[in-house]
């Protein structure tokens, strides 16, 4: 039996650097799965910074055409009103010079 632990210890002193070797190459592997998720999560982070700021951009653009629009309606309004107030002067002097 002693003939045989020795070369059962024999065959696993072989194969425990084929096993270490293996289990280096995957944490190796692993090693660098971890540095592309972590290259990836930036480049995401990075994306959804830009998003956020064109969301923002977006939102302000929005903000301004609304006010023009109110600006220019509220300039039309007093067009409109001095067009009256212009016809209406026209229309008292034509009377008057009748």
């Amino acid at each position: 039996m002693s003939a045989r632990q020795t070369r059962s210890k024999a065959k696993q002193q072989i194969e425990m650097p084929d096993a270490e070797a293996k289990l280096d190459a995957v944490l190796a592997k692993m090693d660098d799965l971890f540095a592309a998720i972590n290259e990836q999560e930036s480049k995401l982070n990075t994306i959804l910074l830009k998003l956020e700021s064109l969301e923002k951009s977006q939102k302000e653009t929005s903000q301004d055409v609304s006010e023009l629009k109110e600006s220019f309606k509220l300039l039309d309004d007093d067009v409109k009103e001095m067009k009256r107030a212009l016809a209406e002067k026209a229309n008292r002097k034509e009377m008057e010079n009748s």
